[in-house]
């Protein structure tokens, strides 16, 4: 066999390379890789979505169970209320993470101080007096800017932490919320978990919580659509984890947004801040009277169960009933079959990807 025929000679499952021909494939859109145009009015939209909050991790929402810390021993409630925050710390609704992922995208506040935001080709002009209606805010009191302190408040740092912490510590350095009386520890716990809802450092105390917890405590009436508003920018800014979960469901219920084809994420137990929450604080019930501190000498109270509120639904229908095991395996079974859709949906975006 001449070295012209060994050239030429194929084996058995494979051609030369030169016989292969890839015909072009047409370029394929972002919106079609990302399935999520129905969210967006523009290309431009999309692109921000993708590269700053596809991915962008959402901070769990919190509820206050506010009947519960109308038991005796219980004070910050007090200063909470005072402010109009009752109905607000309360907002019991379920998560829609792709929605709040596109509310960050498209938010932001006009020149006259609205909260503006475009979903699913419909654009949003939250107003001073729209605030009562999504959360029972009035848009009113003192204006707070992240960072900043006003001159005229006086505030002194050093006197304001005397004023919260436990006479047992007095005179440490004090750096965390471990040092704090009972209700200031639960007004903070209050502050970073649910009003301004932060994703780590917890336990610390920073200067803006020392403020904070000293103008609530002072009755300082502080305009707090306001102070929210400054706080979704700031954290759409700055790769942080997105908050205000329940808030932004509430805000499209207001708004006619028909929420029935998302897929909701339902707050269990974990997201009500309320008798379950006491023991990470170190706070029990003894002789009907909750107090900071297991005591040894005296009988704790801690065997009854916390009767959570019930959740809100679209349209203000209450929650449906726990199933039983045979729908419970349906539901699992649905969920799992849901869940293999999307994971070939994807892999055929991907397959698309790749040809390009």
């Amino acid at each position: 066999m001449t070295s012209s025929q060994k050239r030429n000679r194929t084996h058995k499952g494979k051609s030369p390379a030169e016989d292969v021909f890839v015909p072009p494939q047409p370029a394929t859109r972002i919106e079609h890789v990302l399935d999520y145009s129905r969210y967006f009015s523009t290309k431009r939209q999309m692109v921000v979505f993708e590269k700053k909050f596809h991915t962008r991790p959402i901070l769990p929402p919190n509820v206050m169970h506010t009947p519960f810390f109308a038991a005796p021993g219980f004070e910050f409630q007090n200063a909470m209320n005072w402010q109009g925050l009752q109905p607000f710390l309360g907002i019991n609704l379920p998560c829609y993470e792709d929605l709040v992922r596109v509310f960050y995208t498209n938010v932001k506040i006009t020149h006259v101080g609205h909260l503006a935001i475009e979903i699913c080709e419909t654009m949003i002009h939250i107003k001073e007096m729209d605030w009562m209606t999504i959360a029972h805010l009035q848009y009113d009191g003192l204006k707070l800017t992240s960072g900043t302190i006003p001159e005229e408040l006086n505030f002194d740092r050093a006197l304001a932490l005397s004023s919260m912490i436990r006479e047992d510590v007095e005179g440490e350095n004090l750096r965390n919320v471990g040092s704090l009386k009972m209700n200031d520890r639960l007004l903070h716990y209050t502050w970073v978990h649910i009003l301004c809802p932060r994703g780590r450092n917890f336990a610390q105390l920073l200067n803006e919580d020392i403020l904070m917890l000293w103008l609530i405590k002072n009755n300082v009436r502080i305009n707090w659509p306001h102070y929210i508003m400054q706080h979704i920018i700031k954290y759409r800014d700055n790769k942080m984890p997105l908050p205000y979960a329940n808030l932004i469901t509430r805000i499209l219920q207001v708004y006619g947004f028909d929420l029935s084809n998302e897929q909701p994420i339902m707050l269990g137990c974990n997201h009500y801040f309320g008798k379950k929450s006491m023991t990470k604080l170190n706070i029990f019930q003894v002789n009907g009277v909750w107090i900071l501190g297991r005591p040894h000498h005296a009988h704790e109270e801690d065997d009854e169960e916390d009767e959570l509120p019930t959740q809100d639904v679209e349209g203000g229908q209450p929650e449906a009933a726990i199933p039983n095991q045979t729908e419970l395996l349906t539901q699992i079974l649905s969920g799992i079959q849901h869940m293999n859709t999307r994971i070939n949906r994807v892999d055929q975006r991907m397959d698309r990807i790749e040809i390009l």
